[in-house]
C-alpha cells in the first residue's frame, strides 16, 4: 500500500514497533517517528542537512548519516528525542556513511566515496577510531560497498568495489587484521549471513545474481540469473540490500532497476514493489523490515507491506529474476580472471 502523503522520503529503518523515516527537500530534513499502523506522529527532529540515511539503531539510540556528520538521538527519552546530536564527523577521505553493523558491543559504520572510504568503530559513541581504509585492505579499491557482524562466526565482513582485486574480506579481531575471502571476477554490495551459508548480492556490470559462501563445504559457488518480468530491463540488476523474514524469504532492493524481489531459494525472484515502467536508475531503493510489516522506499515514495502480503506475491507469478546457466557471462568472468593474472593479482 503505497501511503499518499509520503512523498519525499530519502530514508526509512524500522524496529518491532516504531517506523522511523526521513524526509527531505529543499535542504531541509525532517526524521519523523510513526506508529507502523497508523503512521500516527511520535515526534519529529529537523535536521539542517542538504542529504541524508538513517543507519539503524545502537544501544538504544538512532543513528542518521547527515552530509559529513552522524547524528544520534536517544529514542529511549522523550526531551533528547527532540533534538539531534553530532557524534562523529568525517572527511572527504572518509567518504559519506552509507552502512551501520553492530556486535551488540561495539558498533562500525562504514563509509563509500569517489577514492578511498573508512570504517570506524566506537563502543560508546563517544570515541571513535578509524579501524580501516579501503585502500589499506586493498589498494586498487576505490571504496567499501558494506560492511555486516556475523553473530554466528563472530567477524566482520566487508565488500569492496569498483574494478579492484579483492571483492570481500573479513577480520576475526573487531577490525585489527583482515583476510581477503574472495578475489573472483563477481563484484558485491549487499552482504547476509545465514545458518550455513552467507550471501553476496551483485553489484557487477558482467552479471546479475548472487555470490554464495557455504562456510560446511568451505566452498563458493555463484547464481547467475536473467531478468524475464517483461523483458522491460536489459541491463545488469544491482543489488543494494538483502534481508530475510522469519519465514525465511529473502528480500531484496534493488538499486538498478528499481525495484524490490522477493524469493524462497535465492534462485528465482518474484517483483514486489517497482517505481514505475519502464523500470529506472536510481540509488533510493531500500528495505525496512518491522514486527509484521515491511517499508520499503523508493522514488520518493513510501509503500507499506504486511507479511501476508509478501507471501501472496508468490501466488501472482510475477517471476522477475531467475536462475540461468550463461556460456557467455561465464566467458566475460573467464575473460576478467585472466586479465587479472596478467595483472599479478
Amino acid at each position: 500500500m503505497e501511503i499518499p502523503n509520503r512523498r519525499n522520503v530519502v530514508s526509512a529503518y524500522a524496529s518491532e514497533n516504531i517506523l522511523f523515516l526521513l524526509e527531505g527537500l529543499g535542504g531541509t530534513l525532517d526524521l519523523h517517528a510513526l506508529e507502523p499502523v497508523t503512521l500516527e506522529s511520535r515526534w519529529t527532529v529537523h535536521l539542517r542537512g542538504t542529504s541524508g540515511h538513517i543507519l539503524g539503531l545502537f544501544k538504544g539510540k538512532l543513528l542518521t548519516a547527515v552530509d559529513d556528520d552522524l547524528r544520534m538521538i536517544d529514542i529511549r527519552d522523550p526531551e533528547t528525542s527532540k533534538s539531534a546530536q553530532t557524534v562523529l564527523t568525517t572527511t572527504a577521505r572518509d567518504g559519506r556513511l552509507a552502512h551501520m553493523t553492530t556486535d551488540n558491543e561495539r558498533i562500525y559504520v562504514q563509509g563509500y566515496g569517489n577514492a578511498d572510504s573508512s570504517i570506524f568503530g566506537s563502543s560508546d559513541l563517544i570515541t571513535w577510531n578509524r579501524i580501516a581504509t579501503s585502500k589499506e585492505m586493498d589498494s586498487t579499491s576505490r571504496h567499501f560497498h558494506d560492511v555486516c557482524y556475523d553473530r554466528r562466526r563472530r567477524c566482520l565482513m566487508v565488500t569492496l568495489g569498483d574494478g579492484n582485486k579483492t571483492r570481500i574480506a573479513a577480520s576475526w579481531d573487531c577490525g585489527s587484521s583482515w583476510d581477503p575471502l574472495y578475489t573472483g571476477p563477481w563484484q558485491c554490495l549487499p552482504i547476509l549471513p545465514q545458518e550455513t551459508t552467507t550471501l553476496f548480492g551483485m553489484d557487477s556490470a558482467l552479471s546479475n545474481g548472487l555470490v554464495i559462501l557455504d562456510h560446511e563445504a568451505q566452498d563458493w559457488r555463484v547464481v547467475h540469473a536473467k531478468w524475464v518480468f517483461g523483458a522491460k530491463w536489459k541491463d545488469p540488476v544491482h543489488f543494494s540490500r538483502l534481508i530475510q523474514l522469519d519465514s525465511g524469504t529473502l528480500l531484496a532492493a534493488c538499486a538498478q532497476p528499481q525495484v524490490v524481489l522477493a524469493s524462497q531459494d535465492a534462485e528465482s525472484w518474484y517483483l514486489i514493489d517497482a517505481r514505475g515502467f519502464p523500470l529506472g536508475r536510481g540509488l533510493g531503493m531500500d528495505i525496512a523490515q518491522g514486527f509484521d510489516f515491511v517499508a520499503t522506499i523508493g522514488g520518493g515514495r513510501l509503500n507499506i507491506m504486511t507479511i501476508d502480503s509478501i507471501r501472496d506475491s508468490f501466488m501472482e507469478k510475477n517471476l522477475a529474476l531467475q536462475k540461468r546457466l550463461s556460456l557467455k557471462v561465464r566467458t566475460k568472468g573467464l575473460a576478467v580472471t585472466v586479465r587479472r593474472k596478467l595483472r599479478g593479482w
